[in-house]
């Protein structure tokens, strides 16, 4: 009978220690971008490269002949879009993280250029030369297979780098339908433009933050180029960067702790991040060559590794493994 209860505490002890680790172990995941993707021409040509965001584990995609720009991956994390200058003309491609599955989605002879997702992932705004003028672009949107193109701005002047505000309910792009150019957003139709900055300088590259509220930019408003923030109506301009060299492609993560972004405070055009603040500056690329065009990965689950035990089930399942272990006769007298 003794033996029967020692054995029957050593096995409540491990299943103690067993569930309530794994409970704990759960608890430990969350979800958070772990890559960034970007341009670099460490290579031959322009090629696409990701990295984690510590700056480790660099890994390249599949080269091509005449170059990859502008990559954008999908709220899902299943798709890579880019444009591409493969096979004799710049178009719009898609490729999954792994590198498989390549395929271009504009068949446009025009140049097709700047893509980026709806947050629900079902749309692609990008960038097209308007067949009517060559000295102009317009901003378009379009399925992810390439079916339901529409145009969305007519206005003749150079309209790029269009950015889907996280409620998919705005879109945000640079133009220069005022001269110089500025910062406007509009619905994903192209009614209710508003302008949101008026600087004699050139304001590019919007990307907004995850709640909406925000959205950060380049601007050469100072005698350099430096990043900046604005909020959603305009009003309110923040500097984040103060350095001598380039500072710009800002992009904002998926949960709002960090922007990357291009500099070339080191000499060199490299890829770092920040806190939206302006703090923390960390260099996350060190080519010899340069790195552009910086995008997050969508949110992905993180798991801690460490080993973690809740005081209370270590207490409880010691007692109770010493209670196992013991052979003193008077520990089991009520037995």
């Amino acid at each position: 009978m003794r033996l029967m209860i020692r054995s029957l505490a050593i096995v409540a002890a491990l299943l103690i220690w067993m569930t309530t680790g794994v409970i704990a172990w759960g608890r430990h995941q969350k979800a958070e971008p772990l890559w960034v993707i970007f341009s670099s021409r460490i290579g031959e040509e322009w090629q696409l490269y990701t990295v984690r965001v510590d700056g480790k584990f660099l890994r390249p995609l599949p080269q091509s002949i005449g170059g990859d720009f502008e990559p954008a991956w999908s709220p899902d994390g299943d798709w890579i879009v880019f444009y591409s200058y493969r096979n004799n003309g710049a178009g719009l491609y898609r490729i999954s993280p792994d590198g498989t599955q390549l395929k271009r989605i504009t068949e446009s002879k025009l140049t097709t250029r700047a893509p980026n997702w709806s947050p629900d992932g079902s749309q692609i705004t990008f960038v097209s030369a308007d067949p009517l003028s060559q000295h102009s672009s317009e901003l378009y949107t379009m399925q992810l297979d390439g079916s339901g193109v529409t145009k969305i701005t007519t206005d003749m002047h150079e309209d790029n780098a269009p950015a889907w505000s996280p409620d998919g309910q705005w879109i945000a792009f640079e133009s220069n339908r005022q001269v110089d150019y500025e910062i406007y957003r509009m619905r994903p139709d192209g009614s209710d433009l508003t302008r949101l900055t008026f600087n004699d300088g050139r304001d590019l590259a919007p990307s907004w933050s995850p709640d909406g509220k925000w959205i950060v930019f380049q601007s050469f408003r100072d005698g350099d180029t430096d990043i900046y923030i604005t909020d959603f109506e305009g009003q309110t301009i923040q500097r984040l960067t103060d350095n001598p060299g380039f500072d710009g492609m800002p992009a904002w993560s998926p949960d709002g702790k960090w922007i990357a972004f291009v500099s070339e405070r080191d000499g060199n055009h490299e890829i770092y991040r920040m806190r939206p603040d302006g703090t923390d500056i960390q260099r996350l690329t060190n080519n010899l060559v340069h790195d552009t065009d910086p995008a997050w990965s969508p949110p992905m689950v993180k798991v801690w590794t460490k080993t973690f035990l809740p005081v209370w089930s270590f207490i409880i399942g010691a007692l109770l493994l010493g209670a196992g272990l013991s052979k003193r006769r008077g520990f089991w007298r009520s037995a």
